[in-house]
């Protein structure tokens, strides 16, 4: 499953695609369907004119980060912060 957000980013000059949600089910995974469903997201946001995509992963989620490293996702200087309601 993959949710996305379009938004605008004031650093890029333009839109943005903040890819909130991004998981496989543990029965469903090395099967090449992360890789598809990303590879589907990137295509759609390069057609569309995005400038950039963001995601998070956990910080000892060290597989999903290989993935996203094989996609050319680069870490970032920006540090999550977040205020839980």
């Amino acid at each position: 499953m993959v949710n996305a957000q379009a938004v605008i980013s004031t650093a890029e000059g333009g839109p943005a695609l903040w890819l909130e949600d991004f998981v496989v089910r543990p029965a469903f995974r090395q099967r090449g369907i992360g890789t598809q469903l990303l590879q589907h997201v990137i295509c759609e946001a390069k057609a569309r004119g995005y400038r950039r995509i963001t995601l998070l992963a956990d910080g000892d989620n060290y597989r999903a980060q290989a993935l996203h490293r094989r996609h050319r996702f680069q870490p970032s200087a920006m540090r999550l912060l977040r205020l839980m309601l």
